[in-house]
Formats: structure tokens, C-alpha cells, sequence
């Protein structure tokens, strides 16, 4: 059952997450919090992580009203988490339009 709960918030997330700048806000804030801040917390800086996670945080919640126009998709947070690692990795993949397509038909453009 956790499997299907799970596939249905993935749906919901990438609903939420349907315009191509919102999802590269997320992904330059993912970048930036855990690709960045989290080597650089551990080698150079301790405060690195929190520093940056936040600021990466901050440019993806920005990123819903002001480009996506609704509200940040963060009812479980951890999930939220998966689904944004899960986003990056199938975009860098070039296998996340078949997501999209599932998610939110009408609002994905070709380019996507």
C-alpha cells in the first residue's frame, strides 16, 4: 500500500511542479543545499550546509508563487525531499516527461 501512497503524492508533486522554471528553481536549490553545502560543510566550513540548504530551500519555495503561481507542495516533508531528488536525477536523465505526462497532461509543452 506504501508504494501506491507514494506513486499518488509523486503525481501530486510533479502536478505541483509542471512549469519548467519552477522545477529548475528546485533544482538549483537541491544543488546548492545538498550538492554543495554538504561538501563544503565537511571540508571547508561547518555552517556551509545550513547556510546554503537554506538558501537553496528559499529559492524553491520562492519558486511556487512566483512562477508556478500556488503553494509550496511540502505536506510531507520528507517525501517532498524524495520526490525533489527524484525529479533532478530523471531530468539529468532526460526520463522525466513520461512522469509528466502522467502527472498533468495539459501542462506539459514539448519542449519538457
Amino acid at each position: 500500500m506504501a508504494h501506491k501512497e507514494f506513486d499518488t503524492y509523486w503525481l501530486a508533486y510533479l502536478a505541483a511542479h509542471s512549469k519548467p522554471a519552477t522545477r529548475a528553481c528546485h533544482y538549483v536549490g537541491t544543488l546548492l543545499g545538498i550538492f554543495i553545502g554538504i561538501p563544503l560543510s565537511a571540508s571547508i566550513a561547518w555552517w556551509a550546509f545550513p547556510v546554503l540548504g537554506a538558501i537553496g530551500y528559499g529559492i524553491a519555495l520562492a519558486s511556487h508563487p512566483l512562477v508556478q503561481g500556488n503553494r509550496p507542495f511540502a505536506s510531507r516533508p520528507v517525501w517532498g525531499l524524495a520526490c525533489d531528488l527524484r525529479m533532478l536525477l530523471l531530468a539529468a536523465t532526460n526520463q522525466l516527461t513520461p512522469h509528466l505526462l502522467r502527472a498533468k497532461p495539459s501542462a506539459i509543452s514539448p519542449s519538457d
